[in-house]
């Protein structure tokens, strides 16, 4: 991992206050979400609320509409930021079927933001991410190695790496979670504050896991992207690329940021 590139990436993060933010619980795939976002702003200011809002109500509630009809309108209600609009999302998003629950998450989500700004005359951020997040926190996915001396982790290796992580979290305000052990890695989820310095929190993490001698070694996965399957992570192992952490900002006037 390229630990400059994620610092700065962090620390653009960092510099809005944390009323600014709002961090989606949801895991949706990213992919979908930079869909989502560009055609929002593809149809930012093509349609008058009143049409947006009948063809709306006709697409959504016509059971043979393609999902790229559907996906369309959506995003043009979302583009619009009107308090009916959203009450369209709000309705539909309870009977969506599964192909277009994420979409209206999405949706529901922005224009929400958006109407919140308004009434507040602050710009709110919305904080997307793979892997989404909870109660101010983002969720990483971090993979661990073994050295190249130690080879493989031993039982005892991956119960005290365990006990490690969950009490460095604990002391940090991050919770650990869904913890995969065996002897060529270890793999976990965390949630942690958005604000507080994710580089930090690594370096005391691999400072704990190593006071009694060297058993991880300092090439790591942490993503906010995806959980990564074995083939993946075996893939970072041998080709050796650069998994790094990926999130994603949109401020509701629809100026993106996306920390890539």
């Amino acid at each position: 991992m390229k630990k400059d590139k994620l610092n700065d990436k962090i620390r653009n993060l960092m510099d809005f206050e944390k009323s600014d933010f709002f961090v989606m619980e949801e895991r949706i795939d990213v992919t979908l979400q930079m869909n989502y976002f560009k055609m929002v702003r593809k149809f930012k200011g093509i349609l008058s609320t009143d049409e947006l809002c009948q063809q709306a109500i006709e697409i959504l509630s016509d059971e043979n509409a393609e999902a790229n009809e559907k996906q369309m309108v959506i995003a043009g209600l979302a583009a619009s930021g009107d308090v009916e609009a959203f009450r369209i999302v709000e309705k539909y998003r309870e009977v969506a079927d599964e192909s277009m629950k994420e979409w209206m998450t999405l949706a529901y989500y922005d224009l929400k933001l958006k109407i919140e700004s308004k009434l507040k005359d602050t710009p709110q951020i919305f904080v997307s991410t793979g892997l989404g997040g909870r109660d101010g926190k983002l969720r990483y996915f971090f993979v661990l190695f073994p050295t190249e001396e130690l080879v493989l982790f031993s039982e005892s290796h991956q119960k005290f790496i365990e006990s490690e992580v969950t009490y460095l979290l604990e002391k940090n305000e991050g919770i650990a979670e869904n913890f995969e052990k065996n002897v060529r890695y270890i793999s976990f989820e965390m949630l942690y504050p958005f604000h507080d310095n994710l580089e930090e929190l690594i370096e005391k993490l691999l400072e704990a896991c190593n006071q009694l001698g060297p058993i991880i070694l300092d090439k790591f996965i942490v993503t906010n992207m995806k959980r990564m399957n074995e083939m993946e992570i075996f893939d970072f192992l041998v080709n050796g690329d650069d998994f790094e952490e990926i999130s994603r900002m949109e401020d509701t006037d629809n100026s993106e940021t996306d920390l890539k």
